[in-house]
């Protein structure tokens, strides 16, 4: 799983994206499925989501 920052990847395990977000109210939201599917996630939508 990588988090983008100005064209920057930042790896993070998968496993501790999906638990952060798992018992979450944003569980749900297309921004953490498609994260999820694709294994990517802008740094701006991971903020939006907090």
């Amino acid at each position: 799983m990588n988090v983008t920052i100005d064209r920057t990847s930042v790896p993070i395990d998968r496993e501790v994206f999906a638990a952060l977000v798992e018992h979450s109210v944003v569980c749900d939201r297309a921004a953490v499925r498609d994260a999820l599917r694709d294994g990517t996630i802008s740094y701006r939508k991971l903020v939006g989501l907090a």
